[in-house]
């Protein structure tokens, strides 16, 4: 099956609109990283700036919607990419989470017990008018 030129212009518009979004979410684009940094390397730190910014406001403060990676851009930016797990990242996220859950408990004990029952016997259940016998 071959795409037409439509087919393909739209599935190019679809891209290009996944890119702008996402880089909206991130406050990112290249023009931005560009006039920011000189280096590439300098360049990456800004990137992950934005990007544990852009995890913070979506993930803990929940003012940004979630956005997730596009499969094709996770293909792309995979390769050639390690991964480890830095202790000190996990204890920020440790420190974090902890400060979260404080402040979480403290409003839910300012809020009080909840609902409370009220007062009285429980209400008598509805007459069913159907079964009632009408007199003349």
């Amino acid at each position: 099956m071959a795409l037409t030129p439509e087919d393909w212009r739209g599935l190019k518009t679809q891209h290009d609109s996944v890119l702008t979004m996402l880089g909206n979410e991130l406050a990112l684009s290249a023009r931005t990283l560009k006039d920011s940094a000189a280096t590439e390397s300098a360049r990456a730190d800004i990137a992950m700036r934005h990007v544990n910014d852009y995890l913070d406001r979506a993930l803990v403060q929940e003012t940004a919607q979630f956005f997730p990676v596009p499969p094709f851009l996770a293909l792309a930016l995979r390769p050639g990419q390690g991964w480890s797990v830095s202790a000190a990242g996990l204890a920020q996220a440790l420190e974090r989470a902890q400060g979260i859950r404080a402040q979480l408990d403290s409003a839910s004990r300012r809020t009080g017990p909840g609902l409370k029952p009220a007062p009285g016997p429980a209400p008598a259940p509805p007459v069913d008018t159907a079964k009632q016998k009408v007199s003349r």
